[in-house]
């Protein structure tokens, strides 16, 4: 009874939701909708290719007596459906064909069969021919005969009328005589050609016939009498050697059988009249035929046996054509939906494609070694019923083994069912699923696999199925696999102020001994990591800015009490290294920011570096450093499995007790874009002569520490020093360590606690006029920084001073008499354009204002 119970409940179901059913196999392939497209009064398709593309073409009824008239419309393959390509008037039933490489479509309706042709980008009328009459047309069949192309027209209430392709298009040819014919039908045996019409057989006397070509022209050769009935449609076809013809009429499917000599009746199939299509797949024939449901029948060598039946809405639609034809290696059928019993023939014409139920395991690349759960998803094509499915899947045991839990329904499609797993074969796990209440016909997951990960990185094992039924037959499957890329260990590198926001990028995150990676421009970084416990430590050798006079300056302070530091200023601080913060650090510093030295750790001893390291970094924050120096950890211990994640780091540059080096990077960037007032003075000088170029902040400002660098021609001038007497920080107690050991360059580090408040000539840059007579160069001022900041200000270009006019090294009358001389035109060479501003700044100087 339970059995009977579940065929019948699998049966009234698959009736009652409009699915597809197979009596014989209900997993075997079936066609299964995939397109829906609305049309109107469609009759037949015609299915054509065009270089890759793919076309559709669908006739509409004329409709004449009933006054329905729509257009007959081309669609084209986009790859997943068919889309509106081109719009014609409307035909009963259209035919493509080739001549001579060229692409056309042609149709008959009650006035004209017309012709277009394929013009690269739509087809575009070719030629019209009268015909008379004012009937439908039914069908149309074109044909070659030798060299010859011919088309036949079937027009219902008429006569069958052949054209013949000549110079210019088609020609009338032929009639024959075979009144009211609705389908004609083109075939060859051997090496005879043959037209079967089928007629309104309701009128007296009409049989239906076929006609055989004798050299000229077709002759009848054989009437088949069905009784008083009409018939739609014949379909030749060959199974192996042996040649049949089918046509239905409003009861039966009948299907001749070729003896030699003619055709002779071979099986008669009970059916609804209209659409019909034979089709191969594989090895395996098919016939489609019928109205709503439409039935499929296969051939089982002997004879067509009930195969499948597609269920269509509404159920009294009028089929009146079906169209097989492949994509690739997919097949389809087009559905041509004429009418509902009400006359509506505004329906959904369906595109159906051909397949079955489908497992499908994923390909997985896991990073690390977790457990996974693995999904098996059954695609269920045509919405069968899913009693039972039996799986077992094979795998690499040293890869993967399965979990205490080696599998469950749980969270998908099927988690009412029951389950029973055997994963005690090494290399495979079997599981059985079986409905035990309401059966499923939905697609999706219908188990997990969850396995432990015991493959070393890089290892990658196929997921295989060795069985894969749904309801006691083979689905089709697609394997799948998992490969272990290793753990992750990730993290951020922020810097010392705001460690969550000032990102540091291009540093290298090194984990035990694999090659480390650089942070990405936000900070971020992750290594693809082995098991086992490491060490993770993070470095940088780059960009190592944010080093500057006012660091060496607030250095100074904190040694003598006048500041304090947090613990990272204070490992910043300690700038070579020693365990202490002393002067020694705030002189390296100083001299560092100007490029006397090239590294941090520089020893004047020895004129050499103990060690080039610029950065620090700590995994963890720190709160509390009551002594010096500063007790710090530089790495983590990582053990993975499993990945690893939030593994931050805390970078110092050491020198930078201000905690600016983000900052120094923007002011670069931007000094390279600005144009500053003072930025640069164009000199024409005397030979031997001495200049002194003043240096002037023009806001008032609380000196911490200056930064100076200037560029000039070295082979007109020859820098000789900066200094800061005569200018608002002389006598002022501010450090001043100068650079003049680069060619064509100058830069002085200004730096001292007493935070003097003005503005002025902060210093004076002192040259040498070493070029040839009236040369001349552009003096650049590279930097000009105050506390970090770019300055206001910059050189004083027509304040430039004559100095040591008499070789006394001092700057006093005898240099205000040769500016006077200058102004008055009494030297005809000056080193300057004097003038009577010059004359004041150089009493300025003299006077030490």
């Amino acid at each position: 009874m339970s059995v009977c119970l579940s065929v019948c409940l699998s049966v009234c179901l698959s009736v009652l939701l409009g699915g597809i059913f197979s009596p014989a196999n209900a997993e075997d392939p079936k066609f299964f909708e995939v397109q829906s497209i609305p049309t109107t009064a469609a009759w037949k398709w015609e299915q054509f290719t065009i270089g890759s593309d793919t076309y559709l073409m669908f006739g509409t009824d004329q409709g004449i007596a009933d006054n329905y008239h729509a257009p007959s419309k081309l669609y084209k393959w986009n790859g997943n459906s068919f889309v509106e390509f081109q719009s014609f008037p409307e035909a009963n039933t259209w035919k493509h064909f080739v001549i001579n490489n060229e692409h056309y479509l042609s149709a008959a309706n009650s006035d004209f069969l017309k012709t277009y042709k394929w013009n690269g980008s739509v087809f575009a009328e070719f030629q019209s021919v009268p015909v008379s009459g004012g009937f439908p047309v039914h069908d149309c069949e074109f044909f070659t005969i030798g060299t010859n192309y011919y088309m036949a027209v079937a027009r219902m209430s008429d006569d069958l009328y052949l054209y013949k392709w000549g110079s210019t298009g088609f020609v009338f040819f032929q009639t024959i005589s075979n009144e009211d014919v609705w389908d004609v039908e083109f075939f060859t045996i051997g090496s005879n050609y043959y037209l079967a019409t089928a007629v309104d057989a309701s009128f007296p006397l009409l049989n239906h016939r076929i006609y055989r070509w004798d050299g000229n022209q077709f002759v009848e050769f054989q009437a088949i009498s069905t009784g008083s009935s009409i018939a739609f449609k014949w379909k030749h076809f060959t199974i192996g050697t042996d040649h049949y013809l089918a046509f239905y009429d409003a009861t039966d499917l009948k299907i001749y059988k070729w003896n030699g000599t003619n055709f002779l009746i071979f099986q008669t199939v009970p059916t609804t009249y209209w659409g019909m299509e034979f089709y191969a797949i594989g090895t395996d024939s098919y016939l489609i035929f019928g109205n709503s449901p439409s039935k499929i029948y296969k051939w089982n060598g002997t004879n067509f046996a009930e195969f499948q039946y597609i269920s269509i809405t509404p159920a009294s639609s009028s089929i009146t054509d079906w169209k097989h034809f492949m994509i690739s290696n997919d097949h389809y059928l087009a559905m041509a939906n004429f009418t509902d019993s009400s006359q509506n023939v505004n329906q959904n014409s369906k595109i159906y494609k051909w397949g079955n139920s489908s497992l499908t395991l994923p390909n997985i690349e896991t990073n690390c070694k977790t457990p996974i759960s693995i999904p098996i998803t059954l695609n269920n094509l045509t919405g069968v019923s899913i009693a039972s499915i039996d799986i077992t899947v094979a795998f690499d045991s040293s890869v993967i083994k399965p979990s205490t839990t080696p599998a469950t329904l749980s969270g998908g499609i099927l988690s009412s069912y029951g389950l029973t797993p055997n994963p005690n074969v090494s290399g495979q796990i079997t599981l059985s699923i079986y409905g035990t209440g309401t059966l499923s016909t939905a697609s999706g997951v219908i188990a997990y696999l969850n396995f432990d990960v015991i493959g070393a990185s890089g290892s990658t094992t196929p997921l295989t199925f060795t069985k894969f039924n749904v309801n006691s037959s083979a689905a089709s499957k697609t394997d799948g696999s998992v490969k272990v890329t290793g753990c992750n260990v990730s993290g951020h590198v922020g810097y010392y102020p705001s460690p969550t926001t000032i990102h540091i990028s291009n540093a290298q995150a090194k984990l035990g001994t694999i090659t480390p990676v650089n942070t990405d421009s936000v900070g971020n970084y992750t290594i693809t990591a082995t098991s086992g416990t490491n060490p993770l430590s993070v470095s940088k050798t780059d960009e190592l800015g944010g080093v500057s006079a006012t660091d060496a300056a607030d250095i100074s302070s904190y040694v003598v009490g006048l500041t304090t530091f947090n613990c990272y200023q204070k490992i910043a601080a300690d700038v070579n290294r020693d365990g202490q913060i002393d002067s020694t650090d705030a002189s390296l510093s100083a001299r560092y920011s100007i490029k006397l030295i090239n590294c941090l750790q520089y020893n004047d001893l020895t004129k050499s570096c103990n060690s080039t390291i610029d950065w620090v970094f700590t995994p963890n924050p720190i709160t509390s450093c009551p002594t010096v120096p500063v007790t710090f950890t530089t790495d983590r211990s990582v053990t993975t499995p499993p990945s690893v994640t939030g593994q931050d780091f805390i970078g110092i540059r050491l020198g930078d007790v201000t905690g600016n080096w983000a900052q120094s990077k923007i002011r670069s960037r931007r000094d390279r874009l600005e144009t500053r007032d003072g930025a640069s003075c164009n000199l024409t000088v005397t030979p031997g002569s001495s200049l002194k170029i003043p240096v002037a902040l023009s806001q008032a400002t609380a000196v911490r520490g200056i930064n100076i660098e200037a560029g000039f021609d070295s082979a007109v001038l020859r820098a000789d020093s900066i200094t800061t007497e005569g200018g608002i920080l002389g006598c002022k107690n501010y450090n001043l360590v100068t650079n003049t050991t680069v060619s064509g360059s100058i830069s002085a580090a200004i730096s001292g606690t007493a935070n003097f408040n003005g503005s002025g000539d902060v210093a004076y840059i002192n040259f040498t006029v070493i070029g040839q007579a009236q040369t001349s160069t552009t003096l650049n001022l590279t930097k000009f920084e105050v506390n970090e900041v770019t300055a206001s200000g910059g050189l004083v270009c027509g304040a430039s001073v004559l100095s040591d006019i008499d070789g006394d090294k001092k700057i006093g009358l005898p240099e205000v008499i040769y500016a006077l001389q200058c102004i008055a035109g009494l030297r005809d060479a000056c080193a300057c354009n004097a003038n009577l501003e010059k004359v004041i700044q150089i009493l300025r100087v003299v006077t030490g204002l």
